[in-house]
């Protein structure tokens, strides 16, 4: 039987490298959708029950009962919610102006950069020596801080007339099956997990291997999706790649001035620049797939996105415990 901590090596190294398979992911589901278009065509429908059971597993590594302990290290709070929620929209506002004016990427783009990470953030800031309990307590906090931000530093970068034109009732059917079930559905049974060793191994298993959710979702949305778009989108999201970058370096470099500036400790300084990194891709692609039009288009943006924060975080896991130290 392998050990606590071979099985705790095991997942991280699994988490670290995930880029590779995710990646092969995407190239299949491309494949298959070049191969056997016709047969394609109807998978769209698994891909939002899939997306739901993400989103649970997503969500069983939120812990309410830690929520006071978030509160003992006030300076830290306060600086990441205020990196997470004022200084990285700012810097999301300012990439915008680089962005072609096609309204479906401008979208896209902000949706998935306003949204801080919940799950690949505790992986990497573990496995880049921050603050583990600092990370874990703030999630909850995050999480329940982009529900309320993020709409409304779209209508500030949008505007409401183009968000209207993408049809708001549309995110509330998305935000209600795909966020607010899964996010409830997981929290009771964390509750009722208490006191039932089974049930708690079982929980434990799941939040240990989100790549298996994911890797299906990912073949899925490359095969449904991005093997829809026209030859010309492409020309479209080079660009995004390079705003994506530019964006990754302001933020990095707002988390490590906000660390200086407040004192924080070594840990906590490495944590907010894992929090800075990481955004809520998977989280957020379900409300660009709902798009009433360009949703191939918005799903292309968060998928690039995705890959390159994951290589991003693979470099910063080597690079920020030599930066702060």
């Amino acid at each position: 039987m392998l050990s606590a901590r071979h099985r705790l090596f095991s997942y991280l190294n699994l988490e670290r490298w995930q880029v590779l398979p995710l990646t092969l992911a995407a190239l299949a589901g491309l494949a298959v959708a070049q191969w056997q278009p016709e047969a394609v065509s109807g998978w769209s429908i698994m891909l939002w029950p899939l997306l739901a059971l993400l989103m649970f597993v997503s969500f069983l590594h939120l812990d309410l009962r830690r929520w006071r302990r978030s509160l003992a290290d006030r300076d830290f709070l306060l600086t990441i919610l205020a990196l997470n929620f004022l200084l990285l929209p700012l810097a999301t506002a300012l990439v915008l102006f680089l962005l072609p004016a096609d309204p479906v990427i401008r979208l896209a783009v902000a949706l998935v950069l306003l949204a801080p990470c919940t799950d690949w953030f505790l992986a990497f800031n573990l496995i880049g020596r921050g603050n583990p309990e600092r990370a874990t307590t703030a999630v909850p906090l995050l999480l329940l801080g982009q529900v309320v931000a993020v709409p409304i530093w779209l209508m500030i970068l949008l505007g409401s007339g183009q968000l209207q034109s993408f049809e708001p009732l549309r995110f509330l059917v998305v935000f209600i099956g795909l966020f607010a079930i899964p996010l409830a559905l997981a929290l009771g049974i964390r509750y009722l997990s208490v006191g039932r060793p089974l049930l708690q191994s079982t929980l434990g298993a799941a939040q240990r291997a989100p790549l298996l959710f994911l890797l299906p979702v990912v073949f899925l949305v490359a095969a449904t999706q991005l093997a829809d778009l026209p030859s010309d989108s492409f020309s479209q999201l080079l660009p995004v790649t390079a705003v994506f970058l530019l964006w990754a370096l302001l933020a990095l470099s707002l988390a490590l001035l906000a660390g200086r500036l407040t004192g924080l400790s070594i840990p906590g300084q490495r944590t907010l620049l894992f929090s800075a990194g990481s955004r809520n891709s998977f989280v957020v692609l379900p409300f660009a797939l709902a798009l009433p039009f360009g949703a191939e288009l918005a799903a292309g943006v968060i998928m690039i996105q995705a890959m390159v924060e994951l290589c991003l975080l693979i470099l910063l896991t080597g690079l920020v415990p030599r930066l702060i130290r």
